[in-house]
């Protein structure tokens, strides 16, 4: 997995030995890497302080350098999806779709942790077809938000090269999506096709008790200690989505230790500005 920090920008280091000596599917495989280095830098160079999703900075959302340990498996809440984590975890090639902040990203983040590849999020507009040019030198190769691109048909016949040289060297395609394959509208007929073949997995919504069972998964992650009266307040007044529980769980996290405070029902409700007059 290729593993990038501020400031690094030499390649020898990803595979052990100068460039010069790479082979031809290595040195490939380094150019892909070369552009996305190059787009992070100017991303980062023009706004510091974006992050990206799982609060990386973009250079680590890209280039999926140093996962959060809060997007493993273990901090991941299957509820009625176990079959989707069991796929995703075992590492063969398929097609996971789910709704915004049902917890997709979550799981490609997970399954590189897991199983080593290369992550990329189509989603960033600032991003050109031929960023996949090379990925498919790597054993696993990670699409999320597939769904950005798909129509495009310049990026549909770059996908479809990528499509074609996995398969050509047996290395696998994980692809996450907020709609499925039949549900896209898709510029290549032959690339849908392809799509088609692989496994789909949808990931359903979480209920009341899954989504408890989340936040004490995560805070365990974290090692933030919830109280029972805290996740109960939560849940009375804070939206059901995994995203916004997630969003809210790593904003009481910070709070908590910038503040050097232990976390409340006060602590949270001033965080959330909740001025009601209700006895929690």
């Amino acid at each position: 997995m290729a593993r990038f920090g501020r400031g690094r920008t030499g390649l020898s280091g990803l595979f052990g030995r100068p460039i010069r000596t790479l082979s031809r599917h290595h040195r490939r495989a380094a150019r892909a890497i070369g552009r996305l280095a190059r787009l992070a830098d100017k991303h980062l160079g023009s706004n510091p302080g974006r992050l990206g999703r799982c609060g990386a900075p973009v250079r680590q959302q890209t280039l999926n350098a140093w996962p959060d340990p809060a997007t493993r498996f273990e901090a991941f809440e299957p509820g009625p999806n176990s079959a989707v984590v069991a796929a995703v975890a075992a590492g063969d090639s398929l097609w996971v779709h789910g709704p915004v902040g049902s917890g997709k990203s979550h799981l490609a983040h997970a399954g590189v942790a897991e199983r080593g590849g290369f992550y990329l999020s189509l989603a960033d507009d600032q991003l050109t077809p031929d960023v996949l040019e090379g990925l498919d030198q790597f054993t696993a190769v990670v699409l999320d938000d597939i769904d950005s691109v798909v129509g495009d048909a310049n990026w549909e016949h770059a996908l479809f090269a990528l499509w074609n040289g996995c398969l050509d060297q047996g290395h696998r395609l994980w692809v996450f999506s907020a709609e499925p394959v039949d549900g896209l509208d898709w510029a290549i007929a032959d690339l849908r096709s392809r799509a088609g073949q692989l496994p789909q997995y949808a990931l359903r919504p979480l209920s009341d008790d899954d989504l408890i069972g989340l936040l004490r998964r995560r805070a365990a992650v974290l090692d933030l200690r919830l109280g029972e009266d805290v996740i109960a307040y939560v849940m009375r007044r804070h939206g059901r989505s995994t995203k916004q529980l997630v969003g809210l769980l790593n904003q009481i996290e910070r709070a908590s230790l910038r503040d050097q405070r232990v976390v409340t029902v006060p602590f949270v409700r001033t965080l959330l500005g909740d001025r009601s007059d209700a006895q929690d």
